[in-house]
């Protein structure tokens, strides 16, 4: 979605990309913490038969010059909030050794 070499045309990139880029405020968590220059799309919820959480992050980071993609896929916290420190946590160090 993000590359030339992408399925989407361009004209559809920059839409998605632009959407991903205008994040409400109290949405502006997941991979956007690891680096600056963020496009991303966030996904939470508690699954009914345990009650525990699902949270995903995926999208663009810039650091130190370097355009990159991740994604944070995470399952089975006991609250939303646990889930976006982890999968916060896990966007930083995969940046981290990058």
């Amino acid at each position: 979605m993000f590359t030339a070499d992408s399925v989407l045309s361009e004209a559809s990139r920059s839409y998605a990309q632009g959407l991903m880029a205008d994040v409400a405020a109290d949405q502006d968590w997941g991979v956007s913490a690891a680096g600056t220059g963020w496009a991303l799309k966030n996904g939470w919820m508690p699954r009914t038969a345990t009650g525990l959480w699902d949270v995903n992050s995926v999208g663009r980071v810039s650091v130190g010059g370097r355009v990159l993609l991740v994604a944070v896929l995470s399952e089975g916290h006991a609250t939303k909030e646990s889930g976006i420190a982890a999968v916060e946590a896990a966007a930083r160090a995969a940046v981290g050794v990058l």
